[in-house]
């Protein structure tokens, strides 16, 4: 990777000779030196940014595009394969920089899944968050948490709402519970993968559903109560 570094050449002397230089209408003289930035200490550079100022940052360079996104400045990312994203060369950056992205801002998302492009991962969310829930873009941290189970028994974020985790099919699967068709009010079948989406609304839930390695989606919607059947004892109030 490389960068430019600059001075401007002109001869030292007295205050006179600077007020010269300033005076000169010609453009300054410029040495152009170029510097090799190794990859390793510009990941460990984007290791500390948010999705936005890492965006920000690839734009600076092509190599830096290229090195980040896996992205030709020419070429637009609708018209490219996600599946060539997952070459090795790019795998140090799926780890390194777009896995941490996606628990950072969907922290429920779990960790050991075997998931090749975690880029693709958060571009699918935020895509189906653009069509469904714009008003939830941009994108807010939410508690990222180091254990893949420690989750505070807080309100989730309302574009997490529904989200469907703990599924590896990310080019196919549907993200959404409510994309699926319905078999029963607290689980949906995906004929996509062929498994069982449980809906949870515990964390208790959540970590033994996870375990099991099912499917799962996590919300914070009350259960549907089901209606009683019953008499009822009527007592007024005597009248005084």
């Amino acid at each position: 990777m490389r960068f430019f570094s600059s001075k401007i050449s002109r001869h030292h002397g007295d205050a006179q000779d600077d007020l010269d230089a300033l005076s000169n209408t010609s453009r300054p003289n410029f040495i152009l030196n170029f510097i090799e930035i190794p990859s390793e200490i510009l990941l460990h550079i984007a290791e500390f940014m948010e999705l936005k100022s890492l965006f920000a940052f690839a734009k600076c360079h092509s190599s830096l595009l290229m090195l980040l996104f896996n992205q030709e400045k020419h070429k637009k990312i609708g018209n490219k394969d996600p599946q060539s994203d997952e070459d090795i060369g790019f795998v140090l950056v799926q780890f390194t920089i777009w896995k941490p992205l996606v628990c950072y801002y969907f922290p429920k998302f779990e960790k050991s899944l075997n998931v090749k492009n975690w880029m693709h991962v958060l571009r699918r969310r935020i895509e189906h968050l653009k069509l469904h829930s714009p008003n939830m873009l941009p994108l807010q941290p939410n508690n990222a948490s180091s254990s893949a189970f420690q989750i505070k028994e807080t309100p989730v974020m309302n574009y997490e709402e529904n989200f469907i985790e703990n599924c590896e099919w990310i080019y196919k699967c549907p993200l959404s519970f409510d994309e699926l068709g319905s078999s029963s009010f607290e689980s949906h079948f995906c004929a996509t993968c062929e498994k069982t989406v449980y809906l949870v609304r515990t964390v208790s839930e959540f970590q033994s559903r996870v375990s099991n390695g099912d499917c799962i989606a996590f919300t914070t919607r009350a259960k549907k109560n089901t209606k009683l059947r019953g008499k009822v004892a009527y007592f007024p109030t005597p009248v005084r």
